[in-house]
């Protein structure tokens, strides 16, 4: 497990020797792209203007953090894949996804999400899909036109709100939704896989 911290404005999130510092606002560079197990960071000292961070290959971490940014930045692709592995927190307003095609958004490990009020914008799918994950919402959460589809494990509403314009899915695998007195609003449910799911 390693931290990667972001600089360098525009770029490619896999140019780890360009753009994934060892510390924050380093000069000093990761000499792979992060994995599954690493923690990503996005802060103060990673942006000096507005920025877009491009998916050119599937993109892992354990940790993403961009709390501390201060410029507005775009997280965009349309082939390659987000996965999650642990927890998301995003800036209030500095934080925008933009996923289109088939690049998706997958978390798929036990981990929290906080979003502070921002909207995900635009991701072209939602996945949640990780055996015996538990995944929990630190505050109300909107996902706008996007997508929720749930495979596998337990998404814990921890009694906050979830809203999207798009559809609920279920999809083949084990998964619970547990509201806690919340609500989930949603465009459409389509429950294509009912098995296994509580």
């Amino acid at each position: 497990m390693a931290d990667f911290f972001w600089v360098g404005n525009t770029g490619n999130w896999s140019d780890y020797a360009n753009h994934w510092a060892t510390t924050d606002g380093g000069s000093t560079f990761r000499t792979n792209a992060p994995t599954s197990t690493d923690n990503c960071y996005i802060t103060a000292a990673s942006l000096s203007a507005t920025s877009v961070i491009t998916l050119n290959a599937t993109a892992s971490c354990a940790i993403f953090d961009s709390s501390a940014a201060d410029n507005q930045f775009t997280i965009t692709g349309a082939v390659y894949t987000f996965n999650l592995y642990g927890s998301i927190t995003m800036h209030a307003t500095y934080t925008r996804w933009s996923l289109t095609g088939t690049s998706y958004f997958y978390v798929r490990g036990t981990g929290t999400i906080t979003t502070n009020g921002n909207l995900f914008l635009t991701l072209n799918r939602f996945y949640i899909d990780g055996v015996g994950i538990t995944v929990t919402n630190a505050d109300d959460c909107n996902i706008g036109v996007t997508e929720c589809r749930h495979a596998n494990g337990t998404w814990n509403q921890n009694g906050k709100n979830i809203t999207t314009s798009g559809q609920y899915m279920t999809e083949a695998g084990t998964k619970t939704l547990t509201p806690n007195s919340s609500y989930f609003k949603v465009a459409a449910w389509t429950n294509t896989a009912p098995t296994n799911f509580t």
